[in-house]
């Protein structure tokens, strides 16, 4: 085999494996949306439910106004508006500073009981629609068993 089909096979490979290492079931960005699927089996248990953003160090606003849209196995659709605190003022949040980024942490719900067992769908978008151009990075919904 000569080196350039062992080259040529190796960006194949490299492409592929690439190209599957992006696909699947879970969470994940598109634009200004994070969606985060959760299959809830156990509906006896008691969940938490926390979300987190990065937000450019250089954001100046009090809060961040995020949309949380949370859709059911049989499709209802329940919409909660946001208004984060991003100053520590005695509403509790947890933050990072790293250079660029500042790390947002917030408790969104505790003890919440899925209704029905199933997947449900988590849709956090930053309210582009609504003026909100902080820059946010990443951001996303957290869901552990309490």
């Amino acid at each position: 085999m000569t080196q350039i089909n062992r080259n040529l096979r190796s960006v194949i490979l490299l492409f592929s494996l690439l190209i599957l290492s992006c696909s699947g079931w879970g969470s994940f960005s598109t634009g200004f949306r994070h969606i985060t699927r959760f299959s809830a089996e156990d509906t006896l248990s008691s969940y938490a439910i926390d979300l987190y953003a990065r937000l450019p160090v250089s954001y100046s606003g009090k809060i961040l106004p995020l949309i949380l849209e949370i859709t059911s196995p049989e499709g209802n659709i329940y919409r909660d508006t946001l208004s984060l605190p991003v100053t520590k003022s005695n509403i509790p949040n947890i933050s990072a500073k790293s250079g660029r980024w500042s790390d947002m942490y917030w408790k969104y719900r505790e003890g919440v009981k899925f209704a029905n067992s199933g997947n449900w769908t988590f849709a956090l978008s930053t309210g582009d629609e609504y003026g909100n151009h902080s820059g946010t990075g990443e951001m996303g919904v957290i869901i552990r068993k309490m």
